[in-house]
C-alpha cells in the first residue's frame, strides 16, 4: 500500500512464523499510479517491465497489454475491453488464450448474462443468465450449458440458501 492506502504491491505465498517467505512466492503483482491515483502500469513479475493500459474518456480500461505471446508473432498480446459509454459497464473482454467474454446488462445496469469462450474456438464454455427480484436482489442463475437453475433465498440482505 502507498501512503494513501492504495494497492501498489501484492504478494502471495507461504507464511513462515507469520512472515511471508519471499523465496516461496506463488503470485506477485506491482502497479504504478497515474496523476489521479488510478492504476496505470502493471507487472506480474519483478523481472518483467511495466505494461501500460489504454484508457477511454471515462477512465475505463479499453485494452491491457499482457506479458504473453499467444499468437506466436514475437510481441505481447493485448486484451481488449469494451464498455457502455453511458452506463460505464463492461460488455466485452478479450481473454488470455484467445477467448472472449460477453457481458449483458438489463436496463437497470444489473448483470443479466455472461458468455465466455475461454480458448477462442467459437464454442461457449460458460453461459450463465441471472434474474433479479423487484428489489434488485439476485433471484436465480441459469447455466444454459447444463440446463441447471439455482434459486436464491435471502434473509436480512444476504443469500442464505441456494435451491
Amino acid at each position: 500500500m502507498d501512503e494513501l492506502g492504495r494497492l501498489v504491491d501484492f504478494k502471495q505465498g507461504l507464511l513462515t512464523n507469520g512472515t511471508l517467505d519471499t523465496g516461496a512466492l506463488t503470485t506477485q503483482h506491482q502497479w504504478r499510479l497515474d496523476e489521479l491515483g488510478n492504476w496505470r502500469e502493471h507487472r506480474g513479475d519483478p523481472a518483467d517491465s511495466f505494461l501500460t493500459a489504454n484508457l477511454d474518456l471515462v477512465n475505463a480500461y479499453t485494452d491491457w497489454p499482457v506479458p504473453f505471446d499467444d499468437d506466436g508473432d514475437g510481441t505481447p498480446d493485448v486484451l481488449a475491453r469494451s464498455y457502455d459509454a453511458v452506463r460505464g459497464v463492461l460488455y466485452h473482454r478479450g481473454e488470455i488464450g484467445g477467448g472472449e467474454s460477453t457481458y449483458v446488462h438489463d436496463p437497470f445496469g444489473r448483470l443479466s448474462r455472461v458468455q465466455w469462450d475461454t480458448d477462442g474456438d467459437g464454442t461457449l464454455d460458460v453461459d450463465l443468465e441471472y434474474g433479479y427480484t423487484a428489489g434488485s436482489r439476485l433471484a436465480w442463475r441459469t447455466d444454459h450449458l447444463t440446463g441447471r437453475t439455482v434459486k436464491y433465498v435471502h434473509w436480512s440482505g444476504q443469500i442464505i440458501l441456494e435451491i
